[in-house]
């Protein structure tokens, strides 16, 4: 789990591979790599600081909107591929998009009240 919080919002935890996405999408680091070795570890904690709450606004409402045209651009090839029967079809996955959402609002929130956004990786 990838929890944010920030003092005007309630906090927003995602799963491990959605929370790694929105992060990624947002330019956020979340890899350090240990001096002594080639082995990478995880940061288990991160900060967005306010000034730069903007600017996580934007790339991660650009790059989910991008993110959703790939996997619908991915959905039309596969189709025209192999038309399933409607009972072997998968239910579609949330879009970037609407996985976005809610972190969109809470970061929105933060930078109303000029707050930082904290991430927390947790198990």
């Amino acid at each position: 789990m990838i929890t944010f919080t920030t003092p005007s919002w309630s906090a927003l935890s995602y799963l491990q591979q959605s929370g790694e996405q929105m992060l990624q999408m947002m330019n956020c680091n979340t890899q350090t790599y240990m001096a002594d070795s080639a082995q990478t570890i995880k940061k288990s904690t991160g900060i967005i600081p306010a000034k730069d709450v903007a600017t996580a606004i934007a790339l991660l409402q650009q790059r989910s909107r991008l993110a959703d045209e790939v996997q619908q651009q991915q959905d039309d090839m596969q189709h025209e591929l192999v038309e399933l029967p409607a009972e072997l079809q998968e239910e579609p996955l949330p879009s970037a998009s609407t996985r976005a959402f809610p972190l969109l609002e809470l970061l929105q929130a933060a930078h109303n009240a000029q707050e930082p956004v904290i991430w927390q990786h947790s198990t």
